[in-house]
Protein backbone atom coordinates (compact mmCIF):
# COMPACT_ATOMS: atom_id res chain seq x y z
CA UNK A 1 0.00 0.00 0.00
CA UNK A 2 1.46 3.58 -0.74
CA UNK A 3 1.35 6.19 1.77
CA UNK A 4 -1.84 8.55 1.87
CA UNK A 5 0.04 11.54 0.21
CA UNK A 6 -3.21 13.23 -1.34
CA UNK A 7 -4.49 14.30 0.94
CA UNK A 8 -5.76 17.94 1.92
CA UNK A 9 -7.56 20.52 3.32
CA UNK A 10 -11.17 21.28 1.88
CA UNK A 11 -13.40 24.47 3.38
CA UNK A 12 -16.56 22.81 2.00
CA UNK A 13 -19.13 22.85 4.45
CA UNK A 14 -20.94 19.05 4.64
CA UNK A 15 -23.56 19.56 7.66
CA UNK A 16 -26.28 17.82 5.20
CA UNK A 17 -23.81 14.36 5.72
CA UNK A 18 -23.47 14.85 9.05
CA UNK A 19 -19.97 14.89 8.08
CA UNK A 20 -18.47 18.54 9.78
CA UNK A 21 -19.70 17.57 12.92
CA UNK A 22 -16.01 16.84 13.55
CA UNK A 23 -14.42 20.10 11.53
CA UNK A 24 -12.55 21.80 13.06
CA UNK A 25 -13.58 25.48 13.71
CA UNK A 26 -10.83 27.90 12.33
CA UNK A 27 -11.19 31.94 12.48
CA UNK A 28 -14.59 30.90 11.34
CA UNK A 29 -14.33 28.61 8.23
CA UNK A 30 -14.96 25.20 8.76
CA UNK A 31 -11.98 22.76 7.84
CA UNK A 32 -12.21 18.91 6.94
CA UNK A 33 -9.70 16.59 5.47
CA UNK A 34 -10.56 14.62 2.45
CA UNK A 35 -8.58 11.52 0.27
CA UNK A 36 -8.05 10.72 -2.90
CA UNK A 37 -8.45 6.94 -2.08
CA UNK A 38 -6.87 6.00 -5.42
CA UNK A 39 -3.59 7.15 -3.81
CA UNK A 40 -4.14 4.66 -0.94
CA UNK A 41 -5.00 1.78 -3.19
CA UNK A 42 -7.28 0.54 -6.28
CA UNK A 43 -9.78 -1.76 -4.18
CA UNK A 44 -12.55 0.60 -2.77
CA UNK A 45 -12.64 -1.30 0.40
CA UNK A 46 -9.12 -0.34 1.40
CA UNK A 47 -9.32 3.02 0.41
CA UNK A 48 -12.51 3.48 3.10
CA UNK A 49 -10.93 1.78 5.64
CA UNK A 50 -7.86 3.80 5.76
CA UNK A 51 -9.69 7.03 5.44
CA UNK A 52 -12.14 5.95 8.33
CA UNK A 53 -8.79 4.81 10.53
CA UNK A 54 -7.66 8.32 10.15
CA UNK A 55 -11.13 9.96 10.98
CA UNK A 56 -11.14 11.13 7.24
CA UNK A 57 -14.63 10.98 6.44
CA UNK A 58 -15.03 12.18 3.06
CA UNK A 59 -13.55 10.89 -0.04
CA UNK A 60 -12.41 12.29 -3.58
CA UNK A 61 -13.50 9.86 -5.93
CA UNK A 62 -11.13 10.04 -9.11
CA UNK A 63 -10.67 6.22 -9.19
CA UNK A 64 -10.69 2.58 -8.04
CA UNK A 65 -10.31 -0.23 -9.06
CA UNK A 66 -7.57 0.22 -11.40
CA UNK A 67 -10.27 2.45 -13.38
CA UNK A 68 -11.21 6.08 -14.01
CA UNK A 69 -14.27 7.63 -12.25
CA UNK A 70 -15.81 8.03 -15.45
CA UNK A 71 -15.10 4.67 -16.13
CA UNK A 72 -16.97 3.11 -13.63
CA UNK A 73 -20.35 1.47 -14.08
CA UNK A 74 -23.43 2.48 -12.26
CA UNK A 75 -23.83 0.10 -10.15
CA UNK A 76 -19.71 0.47 -9.34
CA UNK A 77 -20.73 3.64 -7.76
CA UNK A 78 -24.19 2.44 -6.37
CA UNK A 79 -22.08 -0.44 -4.04
CA UNK A 80 -19.72 2.52 -3.33
CA UNK A 81 -22.12 4.83 -2.07
CA UNK A 82 -23.67 2.07 -0.14
CA UNK A 83 -20.60 1.46 1.56
CA UNK A 84 -19.84 4.95 2.06
CA UNK A 85 -22.98 5.44 3.60
CA UNK A 86 -22.65 2.23 6.00
CA UNK A 87 -19.36 3.86 6.99
CA UNK A 88 -21.21 7.14 7.98
CA UNK A 89 -18.95 9.14 5.14
CA UNK A 90 -19.99 11.05 1.61
CA UNK A 91 -17.87 11.92 -1.72
CA UNK A 92 -16.58 15.20 -1.56
CA UNK A 93 -15.91 15.61 -5.05
CA UNK A 94 -16.03 13.52 -7.93
CA UNK A 95 -12.35 14.30 -9.26
CA UNK A 96 -12.96 13.91 -12.68
CA UNK A 97 -10.59 14.64 -15.64
CA UNK A 98 -12.80 16.76 -17.16
CA UNK A 99 -11.08 19.86 -18.79
CA UNK A 100 -8.19 18.19 -19.15
CA UNK A 101 -7.76 18.15 -22.87
CA UNK A 102 -6.50 20.09 -25.81
CA UNK A 103 -8.46 23.38 -26.28
CA UNK A 104 -8.82 22.17 -29.91
CA UNK A 105 -10.09 18.48 -28.90
CA UNK A 106 -13.63 17.50 -29.82
CA UNK A 107 -15.91 19.27 -27.74
CA UNK A 108 -18.77 16.77 -28.23
CA UNK A 109 -16.63 14.43 -26.43
CA UNK A 110 -16.20 16.49 -23.18
CA UNK A 111 -19.39 17.21 -23.20
CA UNK A 112 -20.35 13.62 -22.95
CA UNK A 113 -17.90 12.86 -20.24
CA UNK A 114 -18.94 16.13 -18.21
CA UNK A 115 -22.35 14.42 -18.26
CA UNK A 116 -21.17 11.34 -17.16
CA UNK A 117 -19.49 13.02 -14.38
CA UNK A 118 -22.36 14.66 -12.97
CA UNK A 119 -24.58 11.60 -13.44
CA UNK A 120 -22.18 9.83 -11.08
CA UNK A 121 -22.40 12.62 -8.89
CA UNK A 122 -26.40 11.92 -7.94
CA UNK A 123 -25.84 8.42 -7.82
Amino acid sequence: MRPCNALYLNARHREQTGVAEKAGDVAGTRWELSGFGDEIDADPHVQLDLLQALDIRLLDLRGMLGRNVLDLTDAEVRSLRADLDARGMAVNVVASPVGKTPVDSDLAAEQQRLARAIEIAHL
